[in-house]
């Protein structure tokens, strides 16, 4: 296959004749490289351009599609030829080829031409590989084993096969309910945990396709592997009240074997294959799992024929989001030997995942680890606040030699484990813990010279990646860990900033779609599981919010054309539930959950009118995007009364004030723009007037926290906003890494708040301050009418003592970077621009001071003195240089 893709690329290259421009780089499918098992009928393509100098703008391009790469010429692309398209667009692209065929590798490549009318040669071929298009293409069954018990027990199963031709590829396509793990000749298939993930079990779940040949050998082989609880039957939710099943456990594989030969053989789930109770004993997401090595498979007495499910019924699809994989490994920092005798590992950060065991043993001899975020006062792992939850495994020991154990069917959030039943003191490496998140391309970096910041950032970064894992969750630790959705939808532009995350979502957003009643309302939890609807203001929104983020981070507009029936119901259920333009939340005389833990409690009536006109408004700009005009003009008619419903209802004249006074008062509504012109000096001084009176600290709960900062910045009063952000005292983020958090935590005192209850160390909605972190500091920020950053803004904004501060933010185009630094009377700022987009610069300027980029002088004594072709001056205002720029790489200073 080398050989092929190297005879083909010289072919391409001779084809285009001496190019003078480096051809595209970085390809990708549905946002993946080279991804399989995809069951889209038009993938979309991505790539980034190969020319880094200055200047390079795509102008054209053009793709080729074929079933094998030596066909990727412009005569024998036997899939699609785009022809040359005059266009910028080189993000998500468009499939517009023959009908695609199930389980198929298709092959694409793409030339470009830049500002100058040059073309580049044809990129290095990349591919896509459908999964199962059809119902039909499935002949694997589900499959048992009956009377597994309640609590289910863990399931083993496995099927011998004979491969006695030249085989040239396998694939295994599987799913289970709950999770599986599948072997092949002794080896694991794929690296992921958790399979298939969490989606509502109600209507669908996702499958994965895996490229195995190269497990496959010829002769005897064996496939097997075990299925446990987790999401499907473990129970979910506070006291594990809820289940989609109490089983049977089950699964579907089908194994396919093409050979040399053009012949093919199928190995699916059915009766033929054997199934027996795995050394798994006990197993469930909150309790965690029971391992008895002493169980040994080998034994033909505990297998039995596995039965066939034949009246269940559900949709099945292609894993469309980000497995969850290892994302490191973490060694302990210390460990305690206590009283008892028992081991405490502290694996010196507050993480997410699982434990790797090493241990030698007698027969029996148990070994049980309990997980925990605290420690009591005598060093023993503190569990009360995970509430119900159990958080123990165990590992009942085999007896032979040094054994390994990681748990399969469980994951737990965690700094410390409690080992006992140890009979050797242990080595660092006896546990090690394993960090597992959904693998989204954490790209996004940001630091600064203060190192509280740094501390924070990372802070939510591990938050962020505790809390992602298949869907958004609320904690990783206590017996919730639920989809809530207010949590994620204001936590989403940081999320952004730090990750590509549009796969995720884009999968999450069909589990909100899937909870969705007929009515139009959503529930605050999805998948749907405890909470029921309608949902409570602003958790809700986010069946409008989620997508509308996507879209502003990465110009997909498929995710909206996917939802937007969904947004549009649920925005529509709000006015049917609205009396003279104004909706209200209200159940008994409560408002719901409001601008949620707050230090200093705002009402809650208002909430539900901002977040209806929020939605409405982005409805609005959706219809707007999509050609919906009638539907745009109605949803816009709409909003100047919602506005003036709100302001007529919660404005309280004589206190020149929104109901409540409180900074969360008076943030909601100028943020989503519900302020009169008129008074927008006056609520801004309300909130810069609240933050003095509280010393400058924030008293905001989940919601307006991340408002606060960037309405303080972009009014003038950006001082007091780095003084928000550097407190150190309660209540602030600052209090959080002073008193040694590793994440962010659920409450802004959570150390001082009784353990048990609601009190995780874990929760990222605190988090989302980092956005400003990336937009105001570092200066990188979206501009609205080019989303994906098609073009942007880089406004950094110093303050306080910093000296310097620098971020890296990915985008679709490649990634963009803003450092700048502050030494000797110098501002100097280092921007990266990535080929294909633009963005506006913005400088801070003093009287009299000069702008050079290179030996080229932009502002001489505070004047314009003009630019180049790859920068534009245009400005100069509020004590700032703004000049349009192209891609590439510059060095601005300012003395």
């Amino acid at each position: 296959m080398k050989i092929h893709l190297f005879v083909c690329l010289l072919a391409l290259m001779a084809s285009v004749g001496c190019s003078r421009i480096g051809a595209p780089v970085n390809l990708r499918c549905e946002y993946r490289d080279n991804p399989i098992g995809l069951d889209v009928q038009s993938p979309r393509f991505t790539w980034m351009a190969g020319d880094t100098s200055r200047g390079t703008a795509q102008t054209a391009y053009q793709i080729l599609v074929a079933t094998l790469p030596e066909k990727l010429t412009e005569g024998e692309a036997d899939v699609w030829n785009s022809g040359v398209v005059a266009s910028d667009r080189s993000v998500l692209v468009p499939f517009e080829g023959k009908k695609l065929r199930s389980s198929t590798r298709y092959y694409w490549t793409v030339r470009t031409w830049n500002q100058d009318g040059k073309a580049s040669a044809f990129s290095l071929p990349a591919y896509w590989e459908t999964g199962k298009l059809n119902r039909s293409d499935w002949k694997a069954k589900w499959i048992c084993k009956p009377d597994t018990g309640t609590p289910l027990r863990s399931v083993a199963f496995k099927k011998p096969f004979e491969v006695k031709k030249e085989l040239k590829q396998a694939r295994l396509y599987a799913t289970g309910l709950g999770n599986y793990v599948m072997q092949l000749n002794g080896r694991k298939v794929g690296d992921e945990f958790l399979s298939p993930g969490w989606t509502d079990y109600n209507y669908r779940v996702q499958y994965q396709t895996y490229d195995v040949t190269d497990q496959v050998k010829a002769g005897d082989n064996l496939l097997d592997g075990m299925l446990g609880n987790m999401w499907w039957s473990s129970g979910l939710g506070w006291a594990g009240a809820v289940t989609y099943s109490n089983g049977p456990l089950r699964l579907l594989a089908q194994l396919e074997l093409d050979y040399a030969d053009g012949s093919q053989e199928i190995i699916a789930t059915d009766p033929t294959w054997q199934v027996a109770f795995s050394p798994i004993v006990e197993n469930t997401i909150y309790h965690g799992e029971t391992y008895d090595a002493r169980i040994d498979l080998s034994d033909p007495s505990l297998w039995q024929p596995a039965s066939v499910i034949d009246d269940f019924e559900i949709e099945l699809v292609a894993r469309n989001d980000e497995p969850i994989r290892l994302e490191q490994e973490l060694k302990p920092v210390a460990i305690h030997k206590m009283e008892g005798g028992d081991y405490v590992f502290d694996m010196g950060q507050n993480m997410v995942g699982l434990t790797r065991l090493k241990v030698k043993g007698k027969p029996g001899q148990t070994i049980t680890l309990r997980y925990a975020e605290l420690l009591h006062p005598d060093g023993t792992v503190a569990q009360e606040n995970l509430r119900s939850a159990k958080a123990t495994d165990r590992y009942i020991c085999k007896g032979e030699g040094t054994e390994e154990y990681i748990p399969s069917f469980t994951y737990h959030g965690f700094r410390y484990v409690q080992v006992s039943g140890l009979t050797e003191e242990p080595a660092p490496e006896d546990l090690i813990g394993l960090v597992l998140c959904s693998d989204l391309r954490f790209e996004g970096t940001f630091e600064c010279s203060e190192p509280m910041i740094n501390k924070f950032w990372q802070n939510t970064l591990w938050g962020q990646k505790g809390n992602m894992v298949s869907i958004p969750t609320d904690c990783p630790q206590r017996d919730e860990r639920l989809g809530w959705m207010g949590d994620a939808q204001v936590f989403a532009p940081t999320a952004s900033y730090n990750a590509q995350t549009a796969p995720f979502y884009t999968k999450w957003m069909q589990d909100i779609r899937d909870s969705q009643a007929p009515e139009g309302w959503v529930t605050d939890v999805c998948p749907y599981v405890v909470v029921g609807g309608p949902a409570k203001p602003a958790w809700g929104d986010a069946v409008v919010i989620v997508p509308w983020e996507v879209y502003r981070y990465t110009g997909d507009t498929r995710i909206l054309e996917t939802n937007y029936q969904a947004m549009k119901a649920w925005v529509d259920y709000m006015t049917s539930q609205s009396k003279d333009d104004l909706y209200v939340w209200e159940s008994n005389g409560w408002y719901g959950y409001g601008d949620w833990v707050a230090v200093e409690a705002s009402p809650g009536q208002p909430l539900a009118q901002i977040y209806y006109h929020e939605s409405m408004s982005i409805l609005a700009k959706t219809a707007r995007l999509l050609g919906k005009e009638e539907d745009a003009a109605r949803y816009e008619a709409l909003l100047p009364r919602l506005a003036q419903a709100f302001h007529k209802a919660y404005y309280e004249t004589d206190k020149k004030n929104y109901m409540g006074g409180t900074q969360c008062a008076n943030v909601l509504p100028y943020w989503f723009g519900l302020v009169p012109e008129e008074i927008k000096s006056q609520v801004v001084q309300n909130i810069v007037d609240n933050v003095i009176a509280k010393d400058y600290h924030p008293t905001t709960g989940f919601y307006a926290t991340a408002y606060l900062l960037p309405i303080l910045s972009e009014t003038g009063h950006h001082d007091i906003a780095w003084k928000l952000a550097d407190q150190r005292t309660y209540p602030s983020w600052g209090y959080m890494v002073e008193q040694g958090a590793t994440t962010i935590w659920e409450l802004w005192n959570s150390d001082k708040e009784r353990p048990e209850g609601m009190n995780s160390r874990n929760h990222f909605a605190y988090g989302s301050v980092v956005a400003w972190y990336y937009g105001y500091l570092a200066g990188i920020r979206l501009l609205d009418e080019y989303p994906g950053y098609k073009k942007f803004r880089i406004a950094p904004m110093p303050v306080g003592e910093l000296t310097y501060a620098k971020a890296s933010v990915p985008s679709e185009y490649g990634m963009i970077s803003s450092s700048w630094t502050k030494r000797d009377g110098v501002f100097r700022l280092e921007v990266v621009i990535p080929g294909n987009t633009s963005a506006l610069v913005s400088v801070p300027l003093a009287d009299g001071q000069s702008v050079a980029e290179g030996t080229d002088v932009l502002v001489r004594d505070g004047e314009m003195t003009g630019g180049n072709r790859f920068i534009r001056p245009l400005d100069i205002q509020e004590g700032r240089a703004v000049f349009e720029v192209t891609a590439g790489k510059y060095v601005f200073e300012v003395k």
